[in-house]
C-alpha cells in the first residue's frame, strides 16, 4: 500500500453534511469572503458544548492518501453533545472572551437559553459596548433552541476552536479529575486563562475559513 501512497491514519471527525448543508455553507462563505478583519471583529460568536469526565482517546483508523484527510469517505460524522458530562455555553469576539456558563441540565432548551442571555450575556455585552464604538452582530450556532444561526458549520464558527483548546487544557488535567464537580472547577479555571490574543487569531482566520469552504464547494475543511 505504501507504494500506492496509501497509509493508515486516525480518521477525522466532522459534522455530517447533506447536499443542502453544503449548498448553504457555500453560499454563506461566498457572501462573507470579502469581509474585512474589522467587520469580523464586530461578530460575537456563541455556542454550547459538552465536556466529559472521562473520554476515550482511541480513534478509528482509515486507509487513505496523505492529502485525503477531509474527503467525505474518510470522515467519521460527529453527533453534537454525545455522552455524559458538563454542558457549557460561551461566547467571544475579536477583543476577548465572554462568560462561560456551566449548565446543570443535560441539554439546553429555549427557556434555559433565554435565561443565559438575560442573566449572563446581557450584563457582559453591556459592559463591552460601553468601551467599543461599533455595532455588534450576535452569531448563534445551529442548535434547535436558537431562533437564528446556521446549521452544520463548526468550521465557520471559530468558537469551536475555543472548545478544542479548552478540551486540550482539561486533558492535561484529566488524571486528577474524578467527578463532575472537579470537571466544573477545571472548566472555570481554564476558561479564565484564555487570552485575548487567541480570540484575535481566531477572528483573523475567518477569510481563510471562507476560502476553504469555497474550495471544497461547501464540504468539510481542515478547520
Amino acid at each position: 500500500m505504501d507504494r500506492l501512497d496509501f497509509k493508515s491514519y486516525i480518521a477525522a471527525h466532522k459534522a455530517r453534511l447533506t447536499a443542502r448543508h453544503c449548498k448553504n455553507r457555500l453560499r454563506w462563505a461566498k457572501e462573507h469572503l470579502n469581509w474585512t478583519e474589522d467587520q469580523w471583529r464586530s461578530v460575537i460568536w456563541s455556542d454550547e458544548s459538552r465536556f466529559c469526565v472521562e473520554c476515550s482517546k482511541r480513534g478509528k483508523r482509515v486507509l487513505r492518501k496523505e492529502e485525503e484527510r477531509y474527503d467525505e469517505r474518510n470522515i467519521i460524522p460527529t453527533v453534537k453533545w454525545g455522552g455524559g458530562g458538563a454542558m457549557v455555553w460561551g461566547c467571544f469576539w475579536g477583543g476577548g472572551f465572554g462568560p462561560l456558563e456551566i449548565i446543570d441540565t443535560s441539554s439546553v432548551d429555549q427557556e434555559t437559553y433565554i435565561n443565559i442571555l438575560a442573566n449572563r450575556f446581557h450584563p457582559w455585552f453591556t459592559n463591552v459596548t460601553l468601551h467599543q464604538e461599533r455595532d455588534f452582530i450576535f452569531q448563534e450556532d445551529g442548535a434547535s433552541c436558537h431562533t437564528g444561526g446556521y446549521a452544520r458549520c463548526p468550521d465557520l464558527n471559530p468558537i469551536e476552536h475555543v472548545w478544542d483548546a479548552l478540551e486540550r487544557r482539561i486533558e492535561r488535567k484529566r488524571s486528577p479529575i474524578k467527578n463532575l464537580e472537579q470537571l466544573k472547577v477545571a472548566l472555570r479555571e481554564e476558561s479564565e486563562r484564555m487570552d485575548d490574543e487567541f480570540a484575535d487569531r481566531l477572528v483573523r482566520s475567518m477569510k481563510r475559513r471562507c476560502e476553504a469552504v469555497i474550495k471544497t464547494k461547501g464540504g468539510a475543511t481542515e478547520y
